[in-house]
């Protein structure tokens, strides 16, 4: 190949590059600059929070079970305070506490914190569940580097906007397009956050438990166990009560559960500590009722109103 062909070849590679990363540079600025409008859904309550939107008295964390467990409505109405809930599909105290601490460097702190924690303890998972989600907010440096204990390579989609286009998958877009729409027709099926589920109980126990021989063994883990310590020192030192809430799950999972009572005896241990509360839920009444749940761990809509009653009440009392 002559120079000046070499020359011309290498010209249009260049202008190539620069056409493409242009290309992509204003697709992931339409594509964010989308999301940003969304105002329903998850979308809508991610973006709530980095407007500063929200600035409940009584804040909710966790993850699904919460999520769905937990009505900010009701609470509200017993109460006569505010109350959202940030709980989200998936998370652990690894992903809540960063999306908590964001929380704050943008609402008013709120009075009360009711965490979610686990019957059966757990471990902090080393992937984040839908990463995809935070992408549009890693400016904030509190999830961006609380997000990046978990996985290091979030920093590429904080700094390298190409490789974004790649990160959203099928899921992503399927969210984006359907909270566009609803956002347009001003539907939302979240209420202050939680996320009501009006499915019907489809469980059958004695395949669950036929399939675990061996039962459920509960364990926290260390890292489990040090975030914990660091979200109840973070909460006494902004002056922020902090409820510790295992949640209902269906009965009869006891029949199969073993070491719960050393869990349960480690979250007690914390209520020993000022601003710390723990309130066990596990042997509620209506966690003898599969009506009120729509699998073994997730209360249904029906479940959640007559939780949220009684967690209203448990709330008012350690109020007075």
């Amino acid at each position: 190949m002559k120079m000046k062909e070499f020359l011309y070849f290498a010209q249009k590679s260049i202008y190539f590059v620069i056409g493409f990363l242009i290309f992509v540079y204003i697709l992931d600025m339409l594509i964010g600059f989308s999301v940003r409008k969304i105002n329903v859904g998850e979308y809508g309550v991610l973006n709530k929070i980095d407007d500063g939107a929200i600035n409940a008295d009584i804040l909710i964390s966790g993850s699904s079970r919460a999520l769905k467990a937990i009505n900010p409505q009701i609470i509200t109405q017993e109460t006569g305070m505010s109350c959202f809930n940030i709980a989200s599909d998936g998370s652990d105290l690894g992903v809540q506490f960063p999306k908590l601490k964001w929380y704050l460097n943008k609402n008013r702190k709120p009075r009360i914190l009711i965490q979610d924690v686990s019957q059966f303890g757990g471990e902090i998972s080393t992937t984040i569940y839908e990463p995809y989600k935070y992408v549009f907010y890693l400016s904030d440096d509190s999830l961006y580097y609380g997000l990046k204990q978990i996985d290091q390579r979030i920093w590429i989609h904080k700094y390298l906007f190409p490789s974004n286009l790649l990160y959203y998958n099928f899921d992503f877009y399927t969210r984006l397009f359907s909270e566009l729409h609803q956002t347009l027709l001003n539907q939302d099926k979240y209420i202050n956050g939680y996320l009501p589920d009006n499915s019907r109980w489809a469980g059958n126990f004695e395949l669950f438990k036929k399939e675990r021989t061996k039962g459920i063994n509960c364990y926290i883990s260390q890292e489990n166990v040090n975030y914990l310590y660091e979200l109840k020192e973070y909460c006494e030192n902004q002056r922020i009560i902090l409820i510790l809430i295992v949640l209902p799950n269906y009965y009869r999972l006891k029949e199969i559960t073993h070491n719960a009572e050393e869990i349960s005896m480690f979250y007690a241990k914390l209520e020993n500590i000022p601003y710390v509360y723990y309130l066990n839920y596990v042997n509620i009444e209506l966690a003898s009722l599969e009506d009120n749940f729509y699998n073994f761990t997730h209360l249904n809509a029906d479940g959640a109103s007559k939780f949220s009653t009684k967690l209203a009440a448990d709330l008012i009392a350690i109020l007075k």
